[in-house]
């Protein structure tokens, strides 16, 4: 199924120390490179689970990733009563019930607080803004916490959960969540700090015992294969004004000189657009496709099927934004990346050169000169400071492939990320465990919700907006919203019945607001004065594309 050219002997550490620590252990931490196949351990356990009648759930951050898998673990267990999955507009495993479930983190956590998908809805138009209390269906909110109890827990990627404080407060609450109930979570990632690590044995120190780090080991074989890799990293500086033509010149060059499969990734939405337009113009689309994230899930899907009829033919041009980071399985011998923070860049050169018999490409990473503010274009300034501040140093040694050499990625991250990148709420931590022992009322988890403006996990919901030239909704991140909002861009409200009415701007103050009008009045989206390409996406203008 993984069709590895060399055997991968850490995997099979890995599981063995999962079996003989299984009944002694609660949370398992795996760290393994880009490309090293740790998806073969979500497959193993899933097998584990089906032969021994368990019960597993598996939570990725992105959809993309979700059905990747999905159809890897089908090929081994077919049983279409066994594996399911579910997220917004699936609904295959229906409070994660079936014994094998793959489902998004957002739809995980909304189940382990006891307000699953499902109810949502029904639950929050029965509370009461002013007494905070329920007056009406409080939901399945047991069946959904036995749900979760009842199962082991796989999160992959888990390094985008210690982004932002909301996230990593969340995983802290699993953590005593699976101790307390004596579950089994296992965390996989290619790029977790050792402030990241040493974070957690601090925060929860109480849980030291109950957890195992399992560190990459070095792999003689892979990392042969991967120093067989011949390329060069370019560290570029660019102006706004010619940056489009510079990519664009990069791009032409390589292709022009044997390379076939060129991946281009930006930090903007707005930006990537823009390439692709220029790009499109001048060599056409027969090779091409964009791929972020404000599409249609039906053109999001095209797009993937698209890639993959790309690949079998050998020679493609991939711009994208960070979505592909993780998620679409692709390589290239051609990468050029923007600037971003390390473990974003790591994660960004496991698309480059990512099979074993893949030897040789180019690299480039670029940033635009200003890096002064507090944010480089979506990232946090500092983070990219000090990965910029990395590569101009060691860019023309650097690996990407290998973690642990002189010349590995490994120092790279360390170097950029300390403690204080870090932060547990431990108050919120306390606070969201404690729905666990009040058994009367869901009351107390809404409120929490709402407090938390909309998600256990993420700072910015999502919200569906519909454009009018899209048969679908879109999804859009809140400050976005907000954006359309005070240009005047969004104009009425669809609703669920698919009606649509005036929009009454002076109930849409800010999220909790927002979010209160979208469930009181059966929004289902809100429409937007925007045009809508299904091959280039949302199309915004002036100060709304910002």
């Amino acid at each position: 199924m993984y069709n590895f050219q060399y055997e991968r002997p850490y995997l099979s550490h890995v599981v063995e120390t999962l079996e003989d620590s299984w009944d002694k252990k609660n949370i398992f931490i795996i760290e393994a490179p880009t490309g090293y196949g740790k998806s073969t351990i979500t497959a193993t356990l899933a097998l584990k689970t089906f032969e021994e009648g368990r019960k597993l759930i598996v939570a990725f951050p992105l959809r993309t990733l979700l059905e990747d898998q999905y159809k890897k673990i089908s090929t081994i267990i077919r049983d279409e009563d066994v594996i399911g999955k579910k997220y917004m507009h699936e609904y295959d495993s229906l409070y994660l019930v079936k014994p094998i479930t793959l489902t998004t983190v957002d739809t995980l956590s909304l189940t382990m607080f006891g307000l699953a998908p499902e109810d949502l809805n029904t639950v929050l138009k029965s509370w009461h803004e002013w007494t905070g209390t329920l007056q009406g269906s409080s939901g399945h909110y047991m069946f959904s916490w036995s749900s979760v109890i009842l199962s082991d827990i796989i999160l992959d990627e888990v390094h985008l959960l210690a982004d932002e404080t909301k996230s990593l407060t969340f995983l802290a609450s699993l953590f005593k969540h699976a101790v307390n109930y004596d579950q089994k979570i296992v965390l996989m990632s290619a790029t977790l700090p050792d402030a990241f690590k040493k974070k957690i044995f601090q925060d929860l120190y109480s849980l030291r015992d109950k957890i195992s780090l399992l560190n990459f080991e070095q792999d003689d074989n892979f990392v042969s294969s991967r120093k067989e890799k011949t390329y060069e990293v370019r560290l570029e500086y660019l102006s706004d004004t010619d940056k489009y033509e510079r990519l664009l010149s990069w791009v032409e060059d390589a292709l022009m000189c044997g390379l076939n499969r060129a991946l281009i990734i930006f930090n903007t939405v707005k930006d990537a657009i823009r390439f692709y337009e220029l790009y499109a113009s001048k060599n056409g689309t027969d090779h091409v496709v964009l791929i972020h994230s404000r599409f249609s899930e039906t053109d999001r899907r095209r797009k993937i099927e698209r890639l993959n009829q790309l690949k079998s033919s050998k020679r493609y041009v991939v711009i994208a934004t960070q979505v592909v980071e993780a998620g679409v399985d692709m390589s290239s011998d051609i990468l050029i990346s923007e600037l971003a923070p390390a473990n974003s860049l790591v994660q960004r050169f496991g698309r480059f050169l990512r099979y074993d018999d893949e030897k040789n490409g180019c690299a480039y990473i670029w940033c635009e000169s200003q890096l002064a503010d507090e944010k480089y274009k979506v990232y946090n300034g500092e983070l990219c400071r000090k990965t910029l501040e990395y590569l101009e140093k060691n860019h023309k040694k650097l690996n990407f492939h290998i973690p642990n050499t002189d010349e590995g990625y490994a120092k790279l991250i360390n170097y950029v990320y300390c403690l204080e990148h870090f932060s547990i709420d431990k108050k919120w931590v306390d606070i969201l465990l404690s729905t666990f022992t009040d058994f009367d009322s869901i009351a107390n988890v809404v409120n929490k919700f709402l407090e938390l403006e909309g998600s256990f996990v993420r700072n910015a919901e999502i919200i569906p907006v519909s454009p009018p030239s899209a048969s679908e909704t879109i999804p859009v991140s809140y400050p976005l919203f907000n954006r359309l909002l005070k240009n005047g861009l969004v104009t009425s409200v669809i609703l669920t019945d698919n009606t649509e009415k005036e929009i009454d701007v002076s109930r849409l103050k800010d999220f909790k607001t927002t979010f209160r009008y979208v469930i009181k009045e059966n929004v289902a989206s809100f429409r937007v004065n925007c045009k809508y390409n299904p091959e280039i996406g949302l199309l915004l203008e002036g100060s709304a594309d910002e």
